[in-house]
């Protein structure tokens, strides 16, 4: 054999060994560019799927998992779907890969190889997107984990309107070894969808809890539902959540609603909630870490009004305490003076790191400003009064609520007594409720006032706990439209047993003799208080003494 044929054939050997190890198509390689596609085919089978099928060649000089991604794409390029594999190889292997990608409107394919060995972090190599004819948006997107450790990745996809607002977002996570990828899929609801932009999510790098993304939109309905996606990036398994909240066109919180759940350290979670109120013009988010121990926080409250001109309020709470406890949310309303109007609430018993959204009423029109506070129910300060309010309804009665907390370490009979008093300071009508609750467990209490000389409201707490024989707390007297005099009290049995009560009223005249009395009894259990109304006839009475025993 002459030289220039052996020459011939060393040529034709070293081209088929580049051919061997050289992509045979435009195709990427997401890594070092060790890993790379020899060989690349597709197919559309009778169904319409695309078969698309690779071999893979481990050119990195060490063992290690390594994949393929087929994309498939529309006569503009973009790309409607993405699906992969990927598997442990060795230094120097040639594997095949067949994937299907399922899209009808594929109308050419394309693909990359996954290098493993990349040590580049969690890294989303690609993503795609297309509307089914229900109008949901199905988005595809793989994910390599391209650190030294195994842990949680993830893939979040968000839907932007045409304006480029953030409408929805949706995610997906799993636990990978190092140097594994994932496909995943997820679906976007919304027909505002535009455009889709996809996220990888990094569970194994610890930067906290952290609100990757979030969106909203409104339905035919008036509400708006908003989406958020929360990763745990903590060292720790703990209940993690996600607060959406409303604002008007001034600004000012409208409303609030949260969710949450337990995950794992690098878990991220997708969360839904709706708000109901017409007048949200923008909706933030925020995350609930719920492995804080800042104690019982309220993260966000707000409010609007009800074609009736109801105040619905809603608050955030988070128990950010070792322990499971009771907690709760007040919202109090005040007039344009600041003066406290109407006090409500509302409680419940939750685990540790557990978030809870609350919501009141507060029903008069009067209110122009709106606060919150949370309530805690692990406190151990005694019975306590959190707030209360008060405003004249349409038949001039005064409507006293007030907000109770059982503070005490174990479960008793708690009240609220309201007091009105005249523009000289003197009580002149006194009303009182109450009710038995759990320890930690808070109440609001209302009491009706009917006296039209009341100017100015107290009030008081009773504790069912506390032991100190039968008590008169509070007594007044006012004359009604008829020239009566009507005497009211509040007696508080703090006896050790249920026991009959007795409130005694004496109407004396300008003289001081006593021209008038009277007394009403009721039977009221131990801890228990119980508010008594008297009238007295006698048109000369001046003054007004009682008991209660």
């Amino acid at each position: 054999m002459g030289v220039e044929q052996q020459l011939k054939k060393l040529f034709i050997f070293l081209l088929a060994t580049i051919l061997l190890v050289t992509p045979a198509f435009a195709a990427e390689t997401a890594g070092s560019g060790l890993v790379t596609v020899s060989e690349m085919t597709s197919k559309t089978d009778k169904s319409g799927q695309h078969i698309v099928t690779a071999k893979i060649y481990n050119g990195t000089g060490e063992s290690t998992r390594a994949g393929f991604a087929a994309y498939g794409m529309d006569e503009s390029g973009k790309i409607l779907e993405i699906n992969s594999n990927d598997k442990f190889m060795s230094k120097g292997a040639s594997e095949t890969f067949t994937i299907i990608l399922k899209n009808k409107a594929i109308k050419s394919v394309d693909g990359l190889a996954i290098d493993g060995s990349s040590r580049n972090g969690v890294q989303l190599l690609n993503y795609g997107s297309y509307v089914t004819g229900a109008g949901d948006t199905i988005v595809t997107g793989v994910v390599l984990n391209g650190t030294h450790d195994a842990g949680r990745i993830g893939f979040a996809a968000y839907g932007l309107d045409d304006k480029g607002n953030i409408v929805e977002v949706n995610s997906q996570d799993k636990f990978v070894s190092k140097g594994e990828s994932r496909t995943f899929t997820l679906s976007l609801k919304s027909k505002a969808t535009k455009r889709v932009e996809g996220l990888a999510i990094d569970g194994i790098s610890l930067n906290g809890v952290e609100l990757l993304k979030h969106g909203s939109y409104t339905t035919g309905a008036g509400s708006t539902i908003v989406t958020g996606v929360v990763l745990n990036g903590t060292n720790e398994a703990k209940r993690i959540g996600f607060a959406a909240y409303g604002l008007d066109d001034k600004g000012q919180v409208v409303e609030t609603l949260s969710a949450d759940k337990f995950v794992s350290k690098g878990e991220s979670a997708t969360f839904t909630v709706t708000l109901k109120s017409k007048a949200n013009k923008k909706v933030e988010g925020l995350a609930i870490d719920g492995g804080s121990q800042d104690g019982v926080q309220l993260l966000k409250y707000g409010s609007y009004q009800t074609g009736t001109g109801e105040t619905i309020v809603t608050g955030v709470v988070l128990n950010g305490t070792d322990e499971a406890i009771r907690i709760g949310f007040a919202a109090y309303g005040q007039d344009g003076q600041g003066k406290l109007i109407e006090a409500n609430s509302a409680d419940r018993f939750v685990s540790k790191g557990e978030s809870q959204t609350f919501t009141v009423i507060l029903k008069s029109k009067l209110s122009k400003k709106i606060a919150g506070l949370a309530i805690d129910g692990g406190s151990r300060d005694g019975v306590q009064l959190i707030k209360y309010g008060s405003y004249v309804n349409a038949a001039g009665e005064t409507v006293v609520t007030g907000v109770v907390l059982n503070g005490t370490n174990e479960a008793t009979r708690v009240g609220f007594a309201a007091y009105g008093k005249d523009t000289k300071g003197k009580v002149v009508e006194a009303s009182s409720a109450d009710r038995f609750v759990s320890k930690g467990e808070s109440r609001t209490f209302t009491v009706i006032l009917k006296g039209i000389t009341n100017k100015k409201i107290e009030a008081i707490v009773m504790d069912g706990s506390s032991l100190t024989g039968v008590q008169l707390l509070k007594h007044g007297s006012y004359t009604n439209g008829a020239g009566e005099t009507v005497v009211t009290g509040v007696i508080f049995n703090g006896t050790n047993e249920a026991k009959s009560v007795v409130f005694k009223a004496s109407g004396h005249n300008a003289k001081g003799k006593a021209v008038e009395t009277k007394s009403a009894s009721k039977f009221v259990s131990k801890g228990e208080s119980a508010a008594f109304t008297i009238t007295l006839k006698d048109k000369t009475i001046t003054k007004v003494t009682a008991s209660g025993n």
